[in-house]
């Protein structure tokens, strides 16, 4: 391991938190009308675009590093790669729904409810354990999602 792994992989981080962003302004401005005078996007539309285009970068790259793109022959592992697809898919429209229907801030601030729920959902499903610590991360989250979106 490098002495520069670590800066590399904050460098990663930062790079993907600008993709991320960009993203979601984009949308916000695309759903909006704002960017495109005589067209809005519909949320159901962008999450079209942009599956589109990832999949065609997607592709690329399988294809050049020789990886099969639906995975491993094994049927198990396809169907949780088909339900992970079918679940990104359902974060995307309801992303870019909520982009187009809330103020920006309050969009984005929502998706960082994402490690509560994952953690919820791994306890119910996965029988993970739910300790003191995970209780007191996930009531800090809830609590600042609450003071940032300010609910009625």
């Amino acid at each position: 391991m490098s002495k520069w792994d670590p800066v590399l992989g904050l460098l990663c981080m930062l790079g993907g938190s600008l993709c991320f962003s960009l993203m979601a302004l984009v949308a916000a401005e695309l759903g909006s009308g704002r960017a495109t005078p005589h067209h809005k996007f519909e949320p159901f539309e962008l999450v079209f675009w942009r599956s589109l285009f990832m999949l065609m970068i997607t592709m690329c790259s399988s294809l050049m590093k020789g990886v099969a793109p639906l995975g491993p022959k094994a049927t198990s592992t396809r169907l949780i790669l088909i339900f992970r697809g079918l679940c990104g898919v359902g974060f995307m429209a309801t992303y870019y729904y909520s982009l187009a229907v809330l103020p920006m801030s309050d969009a984005v601030v929502l998706t960082y409810t994402s490690p509560v729920l994952t953690a919820l959902a791994a306890t119910v499903f996965l029988g993970e354990t739910w300790h003191s610590l995970d209780f007191l991360g996930s009531a800090l989250c809830l609590t600042g999602v609450m003071m940032i979106g300010k609910p009625p």
